[in-house]
């Protein structure tokens, strides 16, 4: 389906999410590859506010409603954790969710699809390197402020919204099954990256292991904090909020510290082709963990 296409189911549901006011726009957002994201302009009573609208994919998280109540506990907590600190931007530093006029968190278009919106963050931005020790440290602290907000979360262990999403123990035997079909015929030209794997099968499920044995303690973790998941404003030079919250759910902090450095230790973009130009930063490195503690 369309972007336009999307856009026009969103359109035709606008009224039943709980905004008020004259919608003035609605737009594609962001460059997210998962959900598709619009924002929507409003007009109340002479002032302009945005929000984000997001359609939760299915193929990807099969259960929206799910997903959903995860999200809502969440950001209910980061709020009740903001306001004991007094702090007064509290739509600025954790996502707020809207939801619909009957008091769902989503509204369900005209065929089936899961819709949430959120209060938009202005003058804040993602990005795609960290360039500096200075961003990478506001960007270590954002998430280890969020994992210490999360750390007395009550209530009902969260839902897997993707079970087995870090389980290398089970992605390893999914690796052994494509590569003994090789269906495609590449084993043979991958070999240097599948003796890597093989290699480091161990290594590699270390903490699947660790978690499944009891030797780490179960936390709640964000589970996908590459740097674009992360607010950032430059104005007043801090992290605001982890954004992307559909994959919050029962980990371990280790995961959250592993994609940080993933992404935030090399000035080469996520997908960059060169890997001449792809290289680890002991600077950028250490000042991210500095930050995160």
């Amino acid at each position: 389906m369309s972007s336009d296409s999307r856009m026009h189911l969103l359109c035709g549901i606008l009224d039943r999410f709980a905004i008020y006011g004259d919608v003035e726009a609605v737009s594609p957002y962001g460059s997210g590859h998962i959900n598709d994201t619009f924002a929507s302009r409003w007009n109340q009573a002479g002032s302009r506010l945005r929000y984000i609208h997001q359609r939760i994919n299915e193929q990807v998280f099969a259960r929206p409603d799910q997903v959903m109540e995860n999200i809502v506990r969440v950001t209910d907590h980061l709020g009740r954790k903001l306001a004991a600190a007094g702090a007064t931007d509290r739509s600025r530093r954790a996502l707020a969710v809207v939801g619909a006029r009957t008091g769902e968190p989503w509204v369900r278009d005209g065929e089936g699809g899961w819709w949430r919106p959120y209060l938009f963050i202005a003058d804040a931005a993602t990005y795609e390197t960290a360039q500096s020790p200075s961003r990478a440290r506001l960007l270590g602290a954002a998430v280890g402020r969020f994992q210490a907000q999360l750390s007395d979360l009550g209530g009902p262990r969260l839902h897997e919204t993707i079970p087995g999403f870090h389980d290398m123990e089970a992605r390893y035997r999914s690796f052994d099954f494509a590569l003994s079909a090789d269906p495609l015929g590449r084993a043979g030209e991958t070999r240097e990256e599948i003796a890597f794997l093989l290699a480091n099968r161990e290594r590699g499920a270390a903490l699947s292991r660790a978690l499944r044995e009891g030797a780490i303690p179960e936390r709640i973790c964000h589970n996908d904090t590459k740097m674009n998941n992360i607010l950032i404003d430059e104005g007043r030079g801090e992290g605001l909020c982890v954004t992307d919250l559909d994959t919050v759910m029962p980990g371990t902090p280790l995961y959250d510290v592993g994609d940080l450095v993933r992404t935030v230790t090399t000035r080469a973009e996520e997908d960059e082709r060169d890997l001449s130009r792809v290289s680890f930063d002991l600077g950028l490195y250490e000042a991210l963990l500095d930050g995160y503690a």
